[in-house]
């Protein structure tokens, strides 16, 4: 009677409760309970290990799941997609299929570029901000797209003309902040540059932590300040080049702090004045 204690006595007669767990993960994944037909299969491998039919249900289940990922993909059910992509993972499915799966996901998904084209002119009168957003994201797939950039370009030239006004009635730190926010998006708007000799000549109307905020715990904002800090040191001994170097790092770091206006203000009047001495 040793054959009932080995591993093959087991296969060929096992427990009823093993049988019983079995019989109902089968039964779910017939009924594409995928979660439950896991679990079934997970109950019984953990019983009987040696069993034959818990590989391959966990096997079947895995290409069902992957099969109704797709199905899901198509009727652009993402989440649900998504769901049956990580029931499948877990059971091991290879990750370049994985992989390709999750970017069919992603690229359906991601609304179409004539989509957001479409909303983001029909709402750039109501809702800039929001407009915006539609016509930078599109850009960041179509750089050269002529109506997004015209959309974006739009909306540069009122957030400057915004700060020229907060500058004409003595609001620097609000025009500093707009034209903070103008070089974050497109740091080479060719009106940047006769603001921020404006800007500079209206320095001391700032407070010293202008444009600080939330951002100002990051390590991002502790790094650009220390960067700004070596760029005022350079422009204080008119090391041009090497204050250049130091606030363009501070600009990738933080580039929506109004203290990098208002240096970049200040290396644009020194460099103006080098080349007049020339």
């Amino acid at each position: 009677m040793s054959v009932l204690r080995d591993p093959l006595g087991r296969v060929l007669f096992p427990d009823e409760a093993v049988a019983g767990l079995v019989a109902r993960a089968e039964q779910a994944l017939k009924t594409d309970d995928l979660d439950a037909a896991e679990a079934g299969f997970r109950a019984a491998q953990s019983r009987s290990p040696d069993h034959p039919r818990v590989a391959m249900g966990l096997a079947e289940a895995r290409e069902r799941a992957m099969v109704l990922a797709r199905e899901a993909l198509l009727r652009d059910a993402f989440d649900e997609a998504s769901d049956r992509i990580a029931l499948a993972e877990r059971l091991g499915a290879p990750a370049d299929r994985l992989e390709a799966l999750r970017r069919a996901v992603k690229d359906r998904a991601e609304p179409s570029l004539e989509t957001r084209l479409q909303r983001a002119m029909a709402i750039e009168a109501t809702q800039p901000e929001a407009a915006l957003a539609d016509y930078l994201a599109v850009l960041a797939r179509a750089p050269d797209n002529a109506i997004a950039l015209a959309g974006r370009s739009r909306r540069m030239t009122a957030l400057l003309a915004d700060a020229e006004s907060a500058l004409d009635s003595g609001r620097a730190e609000d025009a500093a902040a707009l034209m903070a926010r103008v070089r974050s998006i497109d740091p080479a708007h060719l009106a940047l540059t006769a603001l921020a000799i404006r800007l500079g000549a209206r320095a001391e109307d700032l407070p010293a932590d202008a444009g600080a905020g939330t951002r100002g715990d990051s390590d991002a904002a502790r790094d650009a300040a220390r960067w700004r800090g070596l760029a005022e040191e350079a422009l204080g001994r008119g090391a041009l080049s090497e204050a250049r170097r130091a606030l363009d790092v501070a600009g990738q770091l933080d580039p929506s702090a109004a203290q990098q206006v208002i240096l970049e203000a200040r290396w644009q009047r020194a460099k103006s004045g080098a080349s007049a001495q020339r």
